[in-house]
C-alpha cells in the first residue's frame, strides 16, 4: 500500500489501485460525490490554513506588505528594461491586479503542500511532464484568471512547489503536456441598441474630456445622464488590449534581471520569486512595448481631472494601463463601491486595495472605520417597490454562491473554497428542515452562468428535491417570491433588504466574521429573526411564518426599524445620486 499525494483534479493522475492511501491538498480535486465516495475512506484532505481566521488575518497583512515589496523591488528594473520612467504607483496599478491574486494563490498552495508533507509520509505522486512551459504563462491578468481555475494550471504550480520542497518522493510520469486549454470565456450578451449607440459615440472626440466616467454600475441611462450633466458625451466602449502569444519567446534571461538583486527573507519567498519570473504575464514584459503603442491613438480622455469607476483597479490589463497612465498625469481616482461584502466582511482584500489606491471611495453607507477617503453617498442601486401582499403565494427564493474551484482568496465572504463541503452541509441543513410543501415552493438561485449539478450539488441530494434557476433575471425572481433566503454575504443580500423584501440571512459568523461596525447591526438582525447562524433554527422559523405570518413579521414596527437602520449603514437610499456625483466631480 502506497501513500499518494494528489495535486489537482486530473483524473488520469489518480492512482489506479483502490487500496492506496490518498492525500489531497483541497476538496476541489474531487468533482462530486462519486469521485469522493469511491475512495472516501482512504482519503485525507488537508484542512485549509485559512480556516483559522487569526492566521488568515496575519497572512493578509504579510501578503499585502510582500506585494508592495515586490513592486518596489522591480519597478525601477522594469523602467530600465522598457526604457520608460513611470512611478512606482503606475507599475503597482498595472501589475497588482495580477500579482496580489497570484501571491495569495501560491502562498496558500505552498502552505497546504508543506503541511501535508510534514504530517504524512507521502511515498508517490503521479505527475505531468510539461514540455512547453511558456504556454502556461498567461498573456495578461484576465487570462491568468481563466488559467488558475483549471486543473492543469494547478497541477503545474503544485508540482513546482512540491519539487522545490522535497526530492524524497517517487515521481511517476503519467502524461506529456505541450499546450494548455483555458476555461472557455462566457460570451457577453449583445444588446443591439447599446452596440449601435456605442458605435455612434466612437466618432465624438473624447480626448479633451474633463472627466472619465467608466463602468460605474449606475446603468447605461444614468451614466449617460451624468455625463450630460457634466457637459460631455459618455464612453461606453470596452478598454481592451489583446494579442496572440503563439510566437512570443519567453525571455527568461532578461526576466531574471528583475529579481537578481532581491534577497528573499524565507524559503517561501525564494520559491515565489522563481515562479514569479515564470508566470509574469507577457503583457508586463515581452509585450509591454505593444501595449504602449496601442494606447497612443485611443479616443479617450488624455488628462481628465477626475476618474469615476467601480472597477478601474481590477482584472482588465488594458484598462489598468490606461488608468495608471491617467494617474501619472495627476488625475484623481474616485472609486464607487460596486456591491456587497464591503464594510461587512472582516477580511476583504478588495476593500483594502481599493481604499489604498483611490483618492476618494464612494460608499453605500459604511464609514469603513471612519476612513478619511470615504464619502457616504449611498447605494448606486435603483429603488424598486417589492412590498408583499398579506395573501402572497410566492416562492421561497434560496440564493447561493457557486463552487469557486481553486479560489483561495483572503476574503472571509468567500470562505467556501476553504471548506466547501462544510458550507454545503450548512445550507442543506436549512433546506431539508423545511416542511415538504415549502420545499416544493423553493427555488434555488445559484449565480448566473452556473451549472447547479456540476458546480454545487456535490452530494447529489438537492437536484431531485428542489427546483433551481440561474437564467431568469434576479429582479424577476424577487418579484415572484414571498421571501428571500441568503446563504452568502453578497450584493443580493443588500438588494432585498434595500427593496424591503422579506429577507432571512443564514451563514456561520464564525467562518465569516463581521467588522465591528457590522457586528452591532447583525445582533439586531438576529434579535428580529432576520439573521440566523443556525440553519435549523432558520428553517423552523420559516415553517412557523410561511402560511400566514410572513407579512405580519416583516412589516412589524421593530423589524422595519431594524431593516431601515441596516440600510442607513450599508445600503443607504439616495434619490439625488446623480446630482451628488455631479457636484462631487465638479468640485475643485
Amino acid at each position: 500500500m502506497n501513500n499518494f499525494l494528489i495535486l489537482s483534479g486530473l483524473k488520469y493522475l489518480f492512482p489506479e489501485k483502490k487500496n492506496n492511501n490518498i492525500y489531497s491538498l483541497y476538496e476541489d480535486h474531487f468533482e462530486n460525490k462519486k469521485t469522493f465516495q469511491e475512495i472516501y475512506s482512504k482519503v485525507l484532505i488537508e484542512k485549509n490554513r485559512w480556516s483559522n481566521r487569526k492566521i488568515l488575518k496575519k497572512d493578509k497583512n504579510y501578503l499585502f506588505k510582500l506585494n508592495k515589496e515586490i513592486i518596489n523591488n522591480i519597478y525601477k528594473k522594469l523602467n530600465e528594461l522598457h526604457k520608460v520612467n513611470y512611478s512606482k504607483k503606475f507599475w503597482s496599478i498595472l501589475i497588482s491586479p495580477w500579482s496580489i491574486y497570484f501571491l495569495q494563490l501560491i502562498f496558500n498552495r505552498w502552505h497546504q503542500t508543506q503541511m501535508i508533507l510534514k504530517k504524512n509520509k507521502i511515498s508517490h505522486v503521479n505527475i505531468v511532464e510539461f514540455k512547453n512551459e511558456k504556454n502556461l504563462t498567461p498573456s495578461d491578468t484576465k487570462e491568468f484568471h481563466n488559467y488558475y481555475q483549471g486543473h492543469l494550471w494547478n497541477q503545474y504550480v503544485n508540482q513546482k512547489i512540491l519539487f522545490f520542497l522535497t526530492k524524497k518522493i517517487k515521481y511517476i510520469k503519467k502524461k506529456k503536456i505541450i499546450s494548455i486549454k483555458i476555461t472557455p470565456k462566457v460570451k457577453e450578451k449583445k444588446n443591439i441598441f447599446i452596440n449601435f449607440f456605442s458605435f455612434l459615440l466612437k466618432f465624438a472626440n473624447k480626448k479633451n474630456y474633463k472627466y472619465f466616467i467608466y463602468s460605474t454600475y449606475l446603468g447605461m441611462w444614468r451614466e449617460f445622464l451624468l455625463n450630460v450633466k457634466l457637459n460631455q458625451l459618455p464612453s461606453f466602449e470596452k478598454i481592451k488590449f489583446e494579442f496572440k502569444k503563439d510566437r512570443i519567446k519567453l525571455d527568461l534571461k532578461k526576466r531574471s534581471k528583475l529579481i537578481n538583486h532581491i534577497k528573499p527573507k524565507n524559503k517561501f519567498e525564494k520559491f515565489f520569486y522563481n515562479i514569479f519570473i515564470l508566470q509574469l504575464p507577457y503583457v508586463f514584459f515581452e509585450k509591454f512595448p505593444d501595449l504602449e503603442k496601442s494606447f497612443k491613438s485611443i479616443n479617450l480622455p488624455t488628462n481628465p481631472s477626475k476618474i469615476l469607476s467601480a472597477e478601474a483597479l481590477w482584472e482588465e490589463t488594458g484598462k489598468n494601463y490606461y488608468i495608471a497612465k491617467l494617474l501619472e498625469n495627476n488625475s484623481k481616482l474616485y472609486t464607487i463601491q460596486h456591491g456587497g461584502t464591503y464594510g461587512i466582511a472582516q477580511t476583504h482584500f478588495n476593500t483594502n486595495y481599493e481604499l489604498e489606491n483611490s483618492d476618494k471611495f464612494i460608499s453605500w453607507g459604511s464609514s469603513f472605520n471612519k476612513n478619511s477617503k470615504v464619502i457616504k453617498l449611498g447605494t448606486i442601486k435603483k429603488k424598486y417597490n417589492l412590498k408583499q401582499n398579506k395573501n402572497d403565494t410566492g416562492n421561497l427564493l434560496f440564493i447561493i454562491n457557486k463552487r469557486h474551484k481553486y479560489k483561495t482568496y483572503l476574503n472571509t465572504s468567500l470562505s467556501h473554497p476553504f471548506n466547501f463541503t462544510k458550507t454545503l452541509k450548512f445550507n442543506t441543513n436549512f433546506l431539508l428542515n423545511l416542511k415538504d410543501d415549502i420545499q416544493k415552493q423553493t427555488i434555488i438561485r445559484p449565480m448566473p452562468n452556473t451549472n447547479f449539478v456540476k458546480d454545487y450539488d456535490f452530494f447529489e441530494n438537492l437536484r431531485y428535491k428542489f427546483k433551481f434557476n440561474s437564467s431568469k433575471p434576479v429582479l424577476q425572481c424577487y418579484k415572484e417570491s414571498k421571501i428571500a433566503i441568503h446563504s452568502l454575504n453578497s450584493t443580493s443580500m443588500l438588494e432585498t433588504l434595500y427593496y424591503n423584501m422579506p429577507t432571512i440571512i443564514i451563514y456561520d459568523s464564525k467562518i465569516d466574521p463581521f467588522t465591528k461596525e457590522a457586528q452591532k447591526i447583525f445582533k439586531k438582525l438576529k434579535k428580529n429573526n432576520i439573521f440566523f447562524d443556525n440553519p435549523v433554527s432558520a428553517a423552523l422559523f420559516v415553517n412557523k411564518i410561511w402560511n400566514k405570518g410572513v407579512y405580519d413579521w416583516w412589516y412589524s414596527p421593530k423589524v422595519q426599524k431594524t431593516v431601515n437602520n441596516f440600510n442607513l449603514i450599508f445600503c443607504k437610499h439616495n434619490s439625488k445620486m446623480l446630482i451628488d456625483l455631479k457636484n462631487l466631480l465638479s468640485k475643485r
